[in-house]
């Protein structure tokens, strides 16, 4: 496919999954049926219609929903405020929801209509810790069901996104107390064929997927930067993308050679399949012309950007590479063509040696599954992301 018509692809399903719809953009419902934990709920004229907007989004009365689920409301007209079991805040003209867990963003605002609230269904539903899918029927009704989630997630991939995948699962599940997510390593390589078999419900990749690497729907969740590091004896500073890609394919065997002291270099590197490594060497043309990785056999290799970072330390006069977001200060980090690894540089696109997190998936996600996806990529789980990496929000 080509790469322009993928990224257009892939942005137009990450939109749908932060806008809240899980219908495409052209779909237009005639109606809507709604079913909340297994009741099919209808709406009396008097206590306002549930319809679908223009943005097929399906808008409830907030009373009609919060009562169908049992939850009591309670209305403030001096601040226009509706709120839910106590919990649950919605204010009139704003585009979020706050719970105890924090803000819900919405990509519309909370309104009055006919002298009632509405809200759209999926984010008074994901604000009290539940489920929504959607389908529809042979006459074009579209068909949303409000249940309580529960389930599991297995997340299975790079172990460069693994901690920040744990980090994110542990909120998750906090707020939905009846999933359990379960984030494994292994390896880009390893996720992304675990999706496609379907063995895991979630690949996580930190580099681009490859051209064989067909038939997935992909998630960009944050962005980062691959550090050049060397031990702390190394007199060198900076080097440029050239004599990075020499080091690595067994070109120049010594620091004198770049500048540095008359010592040998020791090369650290990524195992085979890892996406620091993908991307590493594609970006550095350590990758050669027909794809062969020409990382010298001499270099040492770790299964882990953790491995990396320790071996580094430990090591006199070597050099590696890891994660913008596994930086500490028991290492050098190097310029690269004068451009510091920085968050900064990364958006501004300065800095070269940089990389998506992916979550990868076959198509045919769980409602459980597209829930999370769709917290992933709202501003709270995005928060969690900037700590250590780029989250997809800055600019």
């Amino acid at each position: 496919m080509n790469s322009t018509i993928k990224k257009a692809l892939t942005l137009t399903m990450v939109a749908a999954m932060i806008f809240g719809s899980l219908t495409v953009s052209s779909f237009a419902a005639a109606k809507v049926a709604l079913t909340v934990e297994g009741k099919t709920i209808t709406s009396k004229a008097a206590d306002g219609a549930i319809f679908i907007d223009a943005a097929n989004r399906t808008q409830v009365p907030v009373r009609v929903l919060a009562t169908s689920l049992g939850k009591s409301v309670s209305w403030n007209a001096a601040s226009q405020t509706a709120t839910i079991d106590g919990t649950v805040v919605i204010k009139i003209g704003m585009s979020e929801l706050k719970n105890t867990n924090g803000t819900i963003k919405m990509d519309t605002q909370a309104m009055i209509k006919d002298g009632r609230a509405y809200v759209p269904a999926r984010y008074i539903a994901e604000a009290l810790g539940l489920g929504v899918s959607t389908s529809t029927d042979s006459s074009g009704s579209l068909k949303v069901n409000i249940a309580k989630l529960s389930g599991k997630i297995v997340i299975a991939g790079s172990t460069s996104s693994q901690p920040l995948s744990d980090e994110l699962a542990a909120v998750f599940m906090k707020q939905y107390p009846g999933v359990n997510v379960e984030v494994q390593g292994g390896g880009s390589g390893v996720g992304i064929a675990a999706a496609l078999s379907g063995t895991c419900d979630i690949g996580a990749s930190s580099r681009e997927l490859s051209a064989a690497e067909a038939g997935f729907t992909q998630f960009d969740f944050a962005k980062d930067g691959v550090a050049v590091i060397v031990n702390k004896d190394v007199n060198v500073s900076g080097l440029t993308m050239d004599q990075i890609r020499k080091i690595y394919i067994g070109e120049a065997k010594n620091w004198k050679d770049i500048g540095g002291s008359d010592k040998p270099i020791v090369v650290v590197s990524r195992e085979a399949g890892s996406g620091t490594r993908g991307a590493f060497t594609e970006l550095t043309k350590v990758l050669d012309s027909t794809k062969k990785d020409m990382t010298t056999v001499n270099a040492i290799v770790q299964p882990s950007t953790g491995a990396v970072l320790q071996t580094v330390k430990n090591t006199p006069d070597s050099i590696g590479y890891i994660s913008l977001g596994s930086l500490d200060s028991s290492v050098k980090v190097l310029t690269v063509d004068g451009v510091a690894c920085t968050e900064a540089n990364i958006i501004n696109k300065t800095y070269k040696i940089s990389r998506p997190f992916l979550y990868v998936t076959h198509g045919t996600e769980s409602v459980v599954t597209q829930t999370y996806l769709n917290w992933v990529m709202r501003a709270e789980a995005q928060k969690i992301v900037a700590r250590d990496f780029i989250s997809i929000l800055s600019k």
